[in-house]
């Protein structure tokens, strides 16, 4: 089944509920209006279909200790020389982990910002060892993966292979764990947080980070709406806000009533307060119907309490 409703139709009902005007900056208003009302409606709740799943696959280290694998790091030094039998892998930066590298089994993980060439990389911290190190053994993790854009807040962590599922630890505690006691292992706790430097992207964190044997895991959460560049399920992509009147919207019909009345919310609240009160009241009078609806739906009653996750004000602010 493909999507049908477009930001285009929801920009027509828009402007047919309040004015004709077909200029850049009505056209700008109620794009504007449409956003914020996807915006409003979907965070009033965790509704049932906002549940969404990702698979995730470790990756082996990549580990050497003595010739002919060795590596070489200088104190104060955030660059560590390698000798290796083959050069090092190209994945160790730019994908979509991040990876950290543990010289002479200290306790203490640093980020690996940059691979160099071959056999060299370079850290995000400098080596703070008493002495440097030639000839040291080295342990090259892999304990973060990115998310899907659209991810909002856990359900669990499912260990595909044993059926268990795995703690969830706070994302400081999970730092402290990886400075603490580093090493690889069999993961047995997980955080989410989001990557450095892009708060676009959240990072599944695994501790211990992931050995030598490769593990699937399934992460249950709670997605975003938003919006899609294709009417085809299976192939289109995902993003946060529409670029087109021609994308997709992550709602499904049998709501559409309501994020119609949103959007009137977020339009009459930006340019028509008259009408913005009577818009707000039938707005909360269909809300309240559509939370007992999905209520009913078996899987809401363990996957979801219920509650409004924020005040209709936070996302309206233009």
């Amino acid at each position: 089944m493909a999507l049908s409703l477009t930001r285009g139709d929801l920009v027509t009902y828009a402007r047919d509920n309040h004015f004709s005007q077909i200029d850049s900056t009505a056209t700008r208003l109620f794009q504007r209006a449409v956003e914020h009302g996807l915006k409003l409606v979907s965070r009033e709740r965790y509704w049932s279909f906002m549940q969404d799943d990702t698979q995730i696959i470790t990756i082996v280290p990549v580990t050497g200790s003595g010739s002919p694998q060795s590596v070489t790091q200088a104190v104060a030094s955030t660059t560590a020389d390698f000798t290796l039998l083959t050069a090092l892998p190209t994945n160790i930066t730019g994908g979509a982990y991040t990876t950290f590298l543990e010289v002479n089994g200290e306790a203490n993980w640093r980020e690996i910002v940059t691979r160099t060439d071959d056999d060299t990389l370079v850290c995000r911290f400098a080596y703070a060892g008493s002495a440097t190190v030639t000839g040291g053994s080295f342990v090259i993790a892999y304990p973060a993966y990115d998310l899907p854009l659209n991810f909002r807040r856990t359900r669990k962590l499912i260990d595909l292979q044993s059926r268990d599922t795995l703690r969830y630890i706070e994302s400081d505690t999970m730092q402290w764990e990886h400075n603490e006691q580093a090493g690889t292992g069999t993961p047995c706790s997980f955080s989410v947080r989001q990557r450095r430097n892009d708060p676009t992207v959240y990072q599944l964190w695994l501790w211990p980070a992931p050995d030598t044997t490769v593990k699937s895991y399934q992460l249950l959460y709670w997605k975003d709406a938003g919006w899609y560049d294709t009417a085809t399920p299976a192939t289109n992509a995902w993003k946060r806000e529409a670029t087109a009147d021609t994308d997709y919207v992550d709602w499904p019909p049998r709501m559409l009533d309501l994020l119609r009345q949103a959007i009137l919310v977020s339009l009459y609240r930006e340019n028509a307060p008259q009408k913005f009160g009577m818009a707000f009241e039938t707005y909360m009078q269909m809300l309240s119907t559509a939370m007992q609806d999905d209520e009913v739906h078996g899987e809401v009653r363990t996957l979801s309490s219920g509650q409004r996750m924020s005040a209709p004000e936070w996302v309206l602010e233009p």
